[in-house]
């Protein structure tokens, strides 16, 4: 009977470790989770859970951590000098906005045109054809992205400046990140196709 409870105490012991762990809130955004090895001044020792590559992450990119004994530290401040303009408030808006662009916001016009910016390019104005994409990169990041309220987890956050502008950065740099995606596809579909005819 001991050895049963003994056994029975043990798995929920290795259940509970399995499932505790650190949790960094990085101020892109991103949540890693996994477990802190170490923490100096000026980084933290982090690795996520199921990589055996240990990540040294600089604090200067943390929001928080929680630790898993629950113990919560937020390591952004205010401080102008540096760039840090918002608040506390103010930042957790602004990350809580990229978050959602995260998500929901996917841009596949932008790869799309990337794509036919590409092509057209190459088939139009031939070598000088090369920063057509790249032009259309910048023209295509520059708009502002909507944001769509039924994908919104609280409506209010939608006149809420921060969160918007958190929500808008992280979806210009998807919209220039798929532009740039699909004018290099359409750029090296162009001159491989270009390379075959010539054959």
């Amino acid at each position: 009977m001991k050895s049963k409870i003994f056994i029975i105490f043990i798995f929920f012991f290795i259940c509970f470790e399995s499932f505790s762990q650190d949790t960094l809130l990085l101020l892109n955004g991103k949540v890693l989770n996994g477990k802190i090895f170490a923490m100096d001044d000026e980084t933290i020792y982090f690795n996520t859970f199921g990589k055996k590559k240990l990540n040294v992450i600089d604090r200067d990119e943390i929001f928080s951590v929680k630790r898993k004994n629950g113990f919560n530290l937020i390591y952004y401040k205010q401080d102008t000098a540096i760039g840090n303009d918002f608040t506390v408030g103010q930042m957790r808006k602004y990350i809580l906005g990229e978050q959602q662009a995260m998500k929901f916001y996917k841009s596949p016009l932008s790869t799309t045109g990337g794509i036919v910016s590409g092509i057209a390019g190459i088939v139009f104005l031939d070598f000088w054809g090369l920063p057509v994409p790249a032009l259309y990169t910048i023209i295509v990041s520059s708009k502002k992205p909507k944001i769509k309220k039924k994908y919104l987890i609280n409506t209010d956050l939608i006149n809420n400046q921060y969160f918007v502008n958190g929500y808008q950065s992280y979806a210009k740099h998807k919209k220039a990140k798929n532009a740039i995606k699909g004018g290099i596809i359409g750029l090296a579909a162009s001159v491989g196709a270009m390379m075959i005819f010539q054959k």
